[in-house]
């Protein structure tokens, strides 16, 4: 075995692969994949230093929050699937940029 097998996992590590393990880590089923694992990468690199990752956690926010925004909205007009493909999110990203300009392009 080598050095890093045999190394015991901090509680913050075994989370960070608790969620690396989960269903959420697809781009089909977690619209946030790319920002939740720049964020737990910055944890990783910072030693998990919180207020040094603030940025990509915030970043992780807003991308959560305008996808809820993007779920509600759909669900209300009842427009199936809830969660757009894949491919259809390009084209929301435009259409919410008025009401949202944080969201970068």
């Amino acid at each position: 075995m080598s050095e890093l097998d045999e190394r015991v996992l901090s509680p913050k590590e075994i989370r960070e692969k608790k969620i690396l393990a989960t269903r959420q880590n697809s781009h089909e089923k977690n619209t946030c994949l790319r920002e939740q694992e720049a964020s737990l990468k910055c944890m990783h690199d910072s030693g998990y230093d919180r207020d040094a990752c603030s940025k990509y956690f915030q970043n992780y926010r807003n991308c959560r929050d305008f996808w809820n925004h993007v779920i509600k909205d759909r669900r209300r007009n009842g427009i199936k699937p809830y969660l757009p493909p894949v491919s259809e999110r390009p084209a929301l990203r435009k259409q919410y940029k008025d009401f949202m300009p944080w969201l970068p392009d």
